[in-house]
């Protein structure tokens, strides 16, 4: 009698989860309409210790133009002078520079379907090739977040950014299965390649194929001392070749990567993933584990570790009770020969938000997030941390609080007073009032990083819709401890 309260739960995040696959996949098929032109810019402020520069941004979209889609994208940033200091006098030496000629540049043609897409400058990669660059840097992703190989344009502001060219094309399109392919070429320089295979049926289940190659060179490497144990190795051929699949049904769901890396004067090197999720999206238990071996580079060239890790998750979610999600992963390392394997890192994290239901009350945080962790070899090798956020009003006004707590400590217990203990903490409260059609947001901001003094700051914005037009103007102030301020106005026309 005692679990019946708990299995009704169960079934109700079930049935619930199930209705969310649907709508999920129903909604996927639907293409919003977009306008004809949209013509955005982006105009800032920044006031810094070296002085004061203006960062332009511009945007021009056209559709429905001959069935294409033209998408440019400009920056530049313009200095007013440089600080000069000399002994006994500080000034500011103006600088003369050209204000319309861009730092960075993109541009990205595509269908209206985009069943054709090319794409130069600054570009944001998803799918196979992603998944296979910094590996370890990133957490272990799940089948629910495979997407297919595609480039996206970045809005960069980096002066020193690189410039990309890509392709997509759909080679075929039936209503239920897609044949793609995509070339990106990194930094002008290194070739990637990709062949995908989609079959997809609604609201039952879809299967992706993808295959990878990639192919760079790789400068020499250099000595900085003559003692170093890293002899000097010339530029050398890097080719690396993948697979991966993913089957998505709506109470199961596994994908897998495999990849074998080959470079000159180093060998060969292998990467092999799988993962699974079993249950709706609303009551889901997800799992994955992923191993290298050998000298394997990932696909940026990199020299990624001989590690190992695995990663369990269990979700609940639903509109009306909320959700509640725990994640533990954990990683073992065999980077010394001849040594056996060894627990490198663990975590652990728990996520908790009120749903519908549950009436906002201060008291109460809307999103709670609970973190720990363990990494050998680390001066303060032991993690906590919490998160909270607290959110109360409507449509027409309200606020919303967020704050965080890290620790690091070279003790379990995370005792305050600790000599090796480390503290990072934030708070943000922000507040805002809709207007017919104008809206009046504040927010202030404290943080302190680890080993550094708090600082604090202050951003007013305000926003004005009509129907075609957005105008909205911000400015960011110091409050404490800090020295930047920042002032910006965005206009974002349509037609």
């Amino acid at each position: 009698m005692r679990c019946r309260p708990f299995c009704l739960l169960l079934i109700f995040f079930a049935t619930q989860g199930q209705n969310q696959y649907a709508q999920e996949h129903n909604s996927s098929t639907v293409y919003p309409r977009e306008q004809e032109l949209t013509v955005r810019s982006d105009s800032s402020l920044i006031s810094r210790s070296d002085g004061p520069s203006v960062l332009q941004q511009n945007d021009i979209i056209l559709n429905n133009i001959t069935a294409l889609r033209f998408h440019l994208y400009t920056a530049h940033t313009v200095p007013f002078g440089q600080l000069a200091i000399s002994p006994g006098e500080t000034k500011y030496e103006i600088t003369h520079q050209n204000p319309f000629y861009p730092d960075t540049i993109g541009l990205e043609f595509s269908t209206q379907q985009e069943h054709l897409r090319i794409l130069y400058g600054s570009l944001s990669m998803s799918g196979l090739e992603n998944r296979l660059q910094d590996i370890w840097e990133k957490t272990l992703s799940l089948p629910a977040s495979y997407a297919i190989s595609s480039p996206q344009l970045y809005r960069s502001t980096s002066i020193d950014q690189k410039y990309d060219l890509a392709g997509w094309v759909t080679l075929y399109r039936f209503p239920r299965s897609m044949l793609y392919s995509m070339i990106h070429i990194e930094d002008m320089q290194y070739l990637n390649t990709a062949l995908g295979y989609q079959i997809h049926q609604v609201d039952e289940w879809s299967l992706g194929l993808e295959t990878l190659m990639s192919s760079r060179l790789l400068p020499e490497t250099h000595t900085d001392t003559w003692f170093s144990s890293s002899p000097w190795v010339p530029v050398r051929q890097h080719m690396l070749y993948a697979f991966s699949i993913n089957w998505k049904g709506p109470l199961f769901l596994a994908a897998g990567d495999t990849a074998i890396s080959w470079t000159e004067w180093e060998g060969l090197g292998w990467y092999y993933k799988g993962a699974f999720s079993f249950g709706p999206p609303g009551f889901r238990f997800s799992g994955g584990a992923e191993s290298i071996q050998g000298n394997f580079r990932d696909s940026g060239g990199t020299a990624e570790d001989n590690n190992s890790r695995g990663k369990l998750e269990l979700s609940m979610k639903n509109r009306n009770l909320g959700s509640v999600i725990l994640n533990m992963e954990t990683m073992y390392a065999n980077n010394d020969t001849g040594h056996p394997t060894y627990l490198e890192e663990i975590a652990g994290s728990l996520s908790v938000s009120k749903g519908r239901l549950f009436p906002s009350w201060w008291l109460i945080p809307n999103k709670l997030n609970l973190e720990t962790g363990y990494k050998v070899n680390e001066a303060t090798p032991y993690f906590g941390a919490i998160h909270l956020t607290f959110t109360e009003g409507g449509s027409k006004a309200g606020f919303e609080q967020t704050g965080s707590l890290s620790l690091r400590s070279g003790s379990p217990c995370l005792q305050p007073g600790a000599a090796s203990l480390q503290t990072r903490y934030s708070l943000s409260v922000q507040g805002y009032i809709q207007m017919n059609r104008m809206t009046l947001q504040a927010e202030t901001g404290w943080k302190k990083e680890y080993n550094e003094s708090i600082y604090g700051n202050a951003r007013i914005k305000v926003s004005y819709t009509q129907e075609n037009l957005r105008i909205s103007g911000s400015l960011d102030v110091p409050v404490y401890n800090n020295n930047s301020c920042k002032a910006a106005i965005s206009v974002v026309w349509q037609r």
